[in-house]
């Protein structure tokens, strides 16, 4: 809170404190005390509403900055696989738990993956995690490779359906194993196109 906004209301506290003493009004008058009393609860009441205010404004802020600043990284990712000539698929991922995930849990999760251009067939979808897990499509495991101490999953077998040529969409339910923090890589891939995203999740 800046101190024009402070002096200000502190002027308007002052004046209307006094405004009844001077129409005759004296401390003795029990109704000029609760008048008074009221005056400074609803001005302290004001000073914390307007502080709130102020603290989330500063909070929207910090926020969009920072999703300023994420843009930038992302268009400067993209124009620098433009630059190299390297086309991209863009890559959703949407894990269905509302909470942090626990080990030996069932989880359904989304893949959304769309192309510019159309294809002639699916892109191949891989799963990498350095720690050992579970995924399942249909209560069919899907097989895994290890290699460099990472499992690795194809997931094209959890494939839902497409649109287009363009728009797939992938479903399959995953199974953490180990506790701690759980680090993975998801790719798409085609003969033109490919794209990465890694993320983590941290398992109870």
């Amino acid at each position: 809170m800046n101190w024009k906004t402070i002096l200000f209301n502190l002027i308007v506290i002052v004046l209307l404190a006094i405004v009844p003493t001077l129409l005759g009004e004296s401390l003795n008058n029990k109704i000029y005390i609760t008048y008074l009393v009221a005056i400074i609860i609803l001005s302290t009441l004001l000073q914390i509403l307007i502080k709130n205010i102020e603290e989330d404004k500063a909070k929207i802020s910090d926020l969009e900055a920072e999703i300023s600043s994420l843009d930038k990284r992302y268009n400067s990712s993209i124009l620098s696989l433009k630059a190299k000539g390297i086309s991209y698929f863009d890559v959703a991922l949407l894990p269905l738990f509302f909470q942090n995930p626990r080990i030996n849990t069932e989880y359904k999760v989304r893949v959304f993956v769309n192309s510019k251009d159309t294809m002639t067939k699916p892109p191949e979808l891989i799963l990498s995690s350095e720690k050992n897990l579970e995924i399942r499509r249909t209560n069919t495991n899907i097989d895994r490779y290890f290699h460099n101490e990472n499992h690795f999953f194809l997931l094209n077998k959890t494939l839902e359906r497409q649109s287009e040529n363009k728009y797939y969409y992938y479903e399959f339910d995953i199974t953490f194993k180990e506790p701690g923090e759980n680090t993975f890589k998801l790719l798409a891939e085609s003969k033109e196109l490919k794209s990465e995203i890694s993320n983590s999740f941290f398992l109870q």
